[in-house]
């Protein structure tokens, strides 16, 4: 049991046990004609509950209903559990319940028996951007933190047993990195790291001498990862008492997990709670493919030239001009950087991630890119800004591959020429601005692939 909270510093918002609500914990409903055959009924529970609508009809579009690529990936990982073979690209091109279905299959009983990690494996290009350059001994202070309130009455020893059981499934929790002459590496422990879970007793204590007590903790518990020594997880909980909601705070570096991973994770911490406090063994789903093996297969197909078609493009987009203007000199280091918040209200943001989709046929990214670009073309007074952009990286490049339930770190980063006329009407930048997203090879996975995983020369 449990309920969504704000997430400490850190971290990020979750909806941790409440799948189906929408904003503001409401449950939406999506008119659009009632799903007919077995596999379309399937189908629409799933997208009803990954997008947060009472129904999910027939013909109801998946974008328009607010679904986007990271939430593509969740519809496949439990389309499969439900037995349906499906994949993201599948998703985007038969965009609801009724086309999907006729384009889907059973898939077989064998099919999804998790794959035996590789243990040792190479670096991801996102790894190597984070790692390239540094040596043991450098501190490696790059975490994400998700920190959930829990119900009454959680019981600690079933969430003990919770968390471990997540540590022994997924492998990259479990991951050590290693530098050689010939650089870094990654390799997966079959052995859990000593103390990952920490039951700490915040009763009697009031809401100021809480939020200290948390802060303090998770600030320890984050300067204590090391993942080259294996300790990248780290749970503590705030127990409060029967009677009180306690707090969970799950500390992870961020070589071993990205923004998808998180809602693998807390959704599989959910089902092993659960199977927990009845006092049987925890099992939970296979993972297909596992992140050394993915790491692998990237390396080996980047060396053997399959990518090399996209340098031209790459070369053309390093070439825009990048330089913003400045209003007076000063250092460009994250030490002087800052965070600029904006909040929309519900209204605002239905519109952004509901209605504009619908209307334009697009996405909520092309939508705010357009907005961005628009705004820096004017302030620049150019008409092409060089922009970084981060995709899920979790490509439908190898059809013998699947990464709906595999934790780690894919994100993939990449630099997008963006060309906007600052005079253009909105309709015009928009589909100017989603041909130009298209247009990039492999939503930018090959752009760290082919830096980072290319031979040189």
């Amino acid at each position: 049991a449990g309920r969504a909270v704000r997430a400490g510093r850190a971290g990020r918002s979750c909806r941790w046990w409440c799948a189906g609500c929408g904003p503001g914990g409401r449950r939406r409903w999506a008119p659009g004609g009632r799903a007919g055959s077995g596999a379309e009924q399937r189908l629409a529970a799933i997208w009803a509950e990954v997008l947060g609508v009472e129904r999910v009809g027939a013909r109801d579009n998946f974008f328009a209903l607010g679904g986007d690529s990271i939430l593509s990936i969740q519809i496949v990982s439990r389309a499969r559990a439900a037995g349906l073979a499906l994949t993201t690209k599948d998703v985007f091109r038969h965009q609801n319940v009724a086309e999907l279905a006729l384009n889907t299959s059973e898939l077989m009983e064998s099919h999804g028996l998790a794959e035996a990690d590789p243990g040792e494996a190479p670096l991801t290009p996102i790894q190597h951007w984070y790692l390239d350059g540094r040596r043991p001994g450098d501190a490696l202070r790059f975490t994400m933190t998700q920190r959930l309130e829990l119900a009454p009455g959680t019981d600690p020893a079933a969430l003990h047993r919770a968390v471990l059981a997540l540590v022994d499934h997924h492998a990259a929790l479990r991951t050590r990195f290693r530098h050689t002459d010939a650089g870094w590496h990654q390799e997966t422990g079959e052995q859990r790291p000593e103390g990952v879970f920490t039951h700490l007793d915040a009763t009697g204590l009031d809401a100021a001498a809480l939020e200290q007590r948390v802060q303090q903790a998770t600030d320890e518990a984050q300067r204590s990862l090391d993942p080259v020594e294996g300790r990248s997880v780290g749970a503590l909980f705030f127990d409060r008492g029967a009677d009180e909601p306690g707090q969970l705070v799950l500390t992870v570096h961020h070589l071993a997990v990205d923004g998808v991973s998180w809602r693998i994770l807390l959704a599989d911490l959910e089902a092993a709670y659960r199977t927990a406090r009845t006092g049987a063994p925890v099992e939970l789903p296979p993972v297909a493919t596992s992140y050394g093996h993915w790491a692998t297969r990237l390396e080996r197909h980047t060396r053997s030239g399959a990518l090399d078609g996209d340098l031209d493009h790459w070369t053309r987009t390093g070439a825009a001009p990048a330089a913003l203007p400045a209003g007076s000199p000063g250092p460009n280091t994250h030490a002087t950087a800052a965070t600029v918040g904006v909040t929309l209200d519900e209204r605002t943001t239905d519109a952004l991630l509901r209605l504009a989709p619908e209307v334009y046929r697009t996405q909520v990214n092309d939508v705010l890119l357009s907005a961005l670009g628009r705004t820096l073309a004017r302030w620049c007074g150019r008409d092409t800004v060089l922009i970084g952009v981060e995709g899920h990286g979790r490509e439908d490049l190898f059809a013998d591959l699947d990464l709906s339930r595999t934790v780690g770190w894919f994100t993939a980063e990449f630099p997008l020429a963006l060309r906007v006329d600052p005079d253009a009407g909105w309709h015009d930048t928009l589909r100017s601005v989603k041909e130009q997203l298209r247009a990039v090879p492999l939503h930018g996975l090959s752009h760290g692939a082919l830096r980072h995983l290319r031979p040189s020369g």
